[in-house]
């Protein structure tokens, strides 16, 4: 703002919804509750703000996950008269998270890769739990759903050769993007860690037997602020892309992320306090401090507490849950 008289920045509103009633629920009405409990206060809170900013002629993003607003190119009138407006609470510079790349030792394919007999996975699935009418997510670079480990389990894999990606694909940086695609590498890489089965003797998930959904939250390689809570909203209330948005929450998969423990922070409490009352399983991967984040949603979903073949839980999980529990005003009912 400086240099050029504008800026785009984040405003932060008051947090004050109790979606405790939605653990009284059944899934289906849980999940509309808990989506338009989210949608109705960012619609109030909010309301101040975007006609002040419709009135300005400043173009802007809202969130109901996190009841923010994005901001863009306003100048320093629009921002004063924005900072104060009751139930403000922040007022912040986007972010951009990076992803930690997973260290790569040269391997021989094998029947059951060892990070997955690591966790003893195949006894599991000698027991019938292979994820079958399951549906993850991930938050990553993308999914090359073409990939041969990868579309059989593609929730819009029709069957006959055909695809729908309604639902279960959004880029929220190019919403005509589809089919699903990875301009990285990584997000194939996580999903596969997941779900990947080729259907031979190269089993290199966790869980193939279920189906998968994903959010370009890191495209290409780096995750903006705004593409990882465009996505938190997606993998919990998945909509169309690209036709305008009708979410589903009863569409609700269990979920991946996958920047790490910074961008975690990002999406607590917003992410936090929607997928816990929805019941959403969630992991976040790849960083030297996963466990945190991975702790987190998970402890705040009454939920058993999952180890993945990427990490082992850490004590300092608790000081972060115990932050994110305050930042939400819930109480998860029970975790192990």
């Amino acid at each position: 703002m400086e240099k050029t008289g504008e800026a785009t920045y984040w405003v932060d509103f008051e947090y004050t919804v109790d979606l405790s009633p939605a653990y009284q629920m059944e899934w289906s009405e849980r999940g509309w509750f808990v989506f338009n409990t989210l949608k109705e206060q960012a619609a109030k809170s909010q309301a101040t703000a975007v006609s002040l900013l419709e009135a300005s002629g400043v173009s802007y993003e809202s969130f109901w996950i996190a009841n923010r607003i994005l901001v863009k190119d306003s100048n320093r009138t629009v921002l004063a008269s924005l900072q104060q407006l009751p139930g403000v609470v922040a007022v912040r510079a986007p972010q951009t998270y990076a992803i930690y790349e997973p260290e790569v030792a040269p391997v021989e394919p094998m029947a059951v890769e060892a990070n997955i007999d690591h966790v003893n996975a195949p006894d599991v699935w000698d027991l019938g739990y292979t994820g079958t009418g399951y549906t993850v997510a991930n938050i990553d670079t993308g999914v090359r759903y073409s990939h041969q480990a990868l579309v059989n389990q593609y929730r819009g894999n029709n069957g006959d050769g055909s695809f729908t990606h309604d639902y279960n694909w959004l880029n929220p940086n190019g919403y005509e993007s589809a089919p699903p695609r990875d301009g990285h590498g990584h997000g194939s890489h996580t999903m596969g860690t997941m779900v990947g089965d080729d259907g031979g003797t190269n089993q290199i998930g966790m869980a193939p037997g279920a189906q998968w959904i994903a959010c370009a939250g890191c495209p290409d390689g780096s995750c903006p602020d705004y593409a990882l809570l465009t996505c938190a909203q997606f993998v919990v209330a998945p909509q169309p892309a690209p036709t305008v948005p009708i979410p589903i929450p009863t569409c609700v998969p269990m979920l991946s992320a996958t920047p790490g423990a910074a961008a975690a922070e990002l999406m607590i409490p917003g992410i936090a306090n929607l997928l816990m009352p929805g019941r959403l399983l969630v992991s976040i991967l790849s960083s030297p401090m996963v466990t945190q984040a991975t702790a987190v949603i998970l402890l705040l979903q009454d939920s058993t507490l999952l180890a993945t073949p990427h990490a082992t839980v850490t004590s300092q999980a608790l000081a972060l849950l115990e932050r994110a529990m305050d930042n939400t005003h819930l109480t998860p009912t029970g975790s192990h």
